[in-house]
C-alpha cells in the first residue's frame, strides 16, 4: 500500500510542481496555430467582397434596367413625328427604320435618344438651345452600373428598342433585355 502512495503522490512533470501558466513552447505554438488560421480567414475575404459586390451590382442592375424600361415608356409612348432611316449595325448590318428622332411629348421639341458614357441620353432641340438629359438620373443609377442600348427601330406606331442592357464600367453587361416594344398613343 505504501507503494500506491507514493505513486499517487509523484506529479507527472517534474519541473511544473506549483507553478502556473504556460511554457513557451506552448505559447509559440498557439501563436502559430492562430496566425495559420488568420492566414486562411484573410486569403477568403477578397473573394467574400467579390462576391458580395458582384451580387449588390445584380440586385441594382435589376433596378436599373427597371428603372430605364420605365422611362423608355415613358419618353416613347407619346412621342410624335419619328424620323427614321436605315443605319448599319455591327453584327446586325444594315436595318430599316433605325429611330433618328422625335417629337417629344416632355417638351413639345424634337429629340433624339443616344448612348453616353453615363448612360442613355435625351437630346432635346428646344430652339437654338440642345439640351442632353441622362434618361435615368443620377439618384437612381449608380456610380459604377450605366445603361446602354444597340438600336430603337419604329414602324407602325411600334418602337422597338434592342439591346437594352446595364453594364458595369470595364467588366460587362450586368443585365439585359433582348428586346422592349413600346406602342404610341399616338397611332
Amino acid at each position: 500500500m505504501n507503494m500506491i502512495n507514493k505513486m499517487k503522490r509523484k506529479p507527472i512533470l517534474k519541473g511544473r510542481r506549483g507553478r502556473q501558466g504556460f511554457s513557451l513552447a506552448e505559447a509559440l505554438v498557439a501563436v502559430l496555430i492562430l496566425l495559420m488560421v488568420s492566414a486562411i480567414v484573410a486569403a477568403g475575404m477578397p473573394m467574400a467582397r467579390e462576391a458580395y459586390e458582384k451580387a449588390v451590382d445584380a440586385a441594382n442592375a435589376q433596378t436599373l434596367l427597371s428603372t430605364t424600361v420605365t422611362m423608355l415608356r415613358a419618353e416613347l409612348c407619346e412621342a410624335a413625328d419619328v424620323e427614321t432611316e436605315s443605319q448599319t449595325i455591327a453584327g446586325v448590318g444594315t436595318v430599316p427604320n433605325v429611330v433618328k428622332s422625335f417629337r417629344s411629348s416632355r417638351t413639345g421639341a424634337p429629340a433624339a435618344l443616344s448612348n453616353s458614357d453615363l448612360g442613355i441620353q435625351v437630346t432635346d432641340n428646344v430652339g437654338v438651345n440642345t439640351v442632353a438629359n441622362n434618361l435615368v438620373t443620377s439618384e437612381a443609377a449608380t456610380s459604377r452600373l450605366h445603361t446602354a442600348f444597340d438600336y430603337i427601330k419604329y414602324e407602325d406606331g411600334l418602337f422597338t428598342v434592342y439591346g437594352l442592357k446595364v453594364f458595369r464600367s470595364g467588366t460587362g453587361t450586368v443585365a439585359s433585355l433582348g428586346e422592349l416594344n413600346v406602342k404610341t398613343v399616338n397611332s
